[in-house]
């Protein structure tokens, strides 16, 4: 991916900043390291090539960051690439493409499946005969997928009733009929991640934005053809997968504050976390999670607290103390003086900049890492810009903050 390397940028409502000023602004003129503009001109289709694009993942981490860290600052002999909040897993995507072994360790279950669904190779004859079979079963007995519909007082302002009844098909199908027909593992992982993407798809909210808003436009959709097409997509895609090694490997357990991984064992990571007062993800991807039978209020009790929808910036302390728990175990994972890469953002609080990246270096525990580097993305395309699209003039569209790119070596 081509990358452009400036020394000025414009912010909305900033005008054009220097490096250098941006920098005093955000309170990382500091730390006495060195400093870059990276701009990523690419769109999200452009940057959707292999299998990026098989979930609708918001707050998604761009490819070319994985792709340029991993060849810089990756050496194979020291240990794999971890990502430890590996979301929709496009580290290990790159990685995989890059030849190189990862990790991706991630406490949503849904994102699990996706990241398996993503880098495993699979033949597509084989998902498309499971295809024929599931055809045939839409006409099932309605005694046999009723439990499977979630119980949420919520579920009829959402999802339209027949649409509901199509869902609880295929969910049937995916966890109980593939197992009688004994359906490869790896088809059914395969199955789930093309389930989960067409939820919010089946759903009456709205399509562009993370958090769910509703759309009394919306007409009744098919949540079969919706089905049948992701997979048929799924599988051309996952045919480029072929000849590349070696396979990622995605544990069912642990989370970013606790890898269950030795010490001293990756040789890079490369982490990014929801970002102060934007998403929690168990409350984005709830009914993906509630249509694949998993609790959100389980999962919520694990994630990182980003003070989501509150608007109180002194919330930020307690994001910092968990992050501060997450970079104490990427350092006890992280080889000698290999690199963790912390992809982080600051926020706007009632027109008022909490500045999370610098709060969060200054928290560092003296002599665990060293701030080597710190780059300042600024995106081109972000969902953000979209969404206010939809309802702002053009005048007052566009990136209000850039993302923080902060290169730690372990000491």
């Amino acid at each position: 991916m081509q990358t452009t390397l400036d020394d000025s940028f414009s912010l909305l409502g900033a005008g054009k900043l220097s490096l250098r000023s941006y920098l005093a602004q955000a309170n990382l003129d500091h730390f006495g390291s060195a400093s870059e503009l990276w701009l990523i001109k690419e769109s999200s289709h452009q940057l959707s090539y292999l299998t990026h694009n098989f979930f609708r993942f918001f707050g998604k981490f761009p490819p070319p960051v994985a792709e340029r860290f991993i060849k810089e600052l990756h050496d194979p002999a020291l240990g794999p690439v971890l990502d430890p909040m590996m979301g929709s897993g496009t580290t290990l995507i790159e990685a995989l493409r890059l030849g190189r072994a990862s990790i991706g360790i991630d406490i949503n279950p849904i994102f699990r499946i996706v990241a398996k669904a993503k880098t495993t190779f699979i033949e597509r004859p084989d998902v498309l005969k499971v295809l024929d079979r599931l055809r045939m079963f839409r006409s099932s007995d309605e005694s046999l997928w009723k439990d499977f519909v979630p119980k949420d007082r919520n579920l009829d302002h959402w999802f339209f009733c027949e649409t509901q009844h199509q869902l609880a098909k295929l969910r049937y199908y995916i966890e109980i009929q593939s197992q009688e027909e004994k359906v490869d593992e790896s088809i059914i992982t395969l199955l789930k991640a093309a389930y989960a993407s067409l939820i919010r798809q089946a759903s009456r909210a709205s399509r562009g934005m993370g958090r769910m808003f509703f759309d009394p436009a919306i007409t009744p959709p098919d949540p079969f053809s919706l089905f049948e097409r992701k997979i048929n997509e799924m599988t051309a895609r996952i045919s480029q997968l072929k000849n590349l090694s070696p396979k990622p490997i995605v544990p069912d357990q642990g989370s970013a504050k606790n890898t269950g991984l030795r010490s001293n064992s990756a040789g890079l990571v490369i982490c990014h976390p929801p970002y102060f007062n934007l998403y929690r993800y168990s409350s984005i991807y709830r009914y993906e999670l509630l249509w694949l039978g998993y609790d959100p209020k389980e999962i919520r009790k694990y994630e990182v607290k980003e003070g989501f929808k509150m608007g109180k910036a002194e919330k930020v302390e307690f994001y910092v103390k968990d992050m501060l728990d997450v970079l104490s175990e990427l350092h006890r994972v992280l080889a000698s003086r290999c690199y963790c890469v912390l992809m982080i953002g600051d926020a706007i609080i009632k027109d008022e900049r909490v500045c999370t990246t610098s709060i969060l270096l200054n928290s560092l525990k003296h002599g665990d890492f060293r701030v080597e580097k710190i780059i300042v993305r600024v995106p081109k395309y972000t969902e953000a810009s979209y969404a206010a699209s939809q309802r702002r003039s053009k005048s007052k569209v566009g990136v209000k903050l850039p993302d923080h790119l902060v290169l730690l070596r372990k000491m």
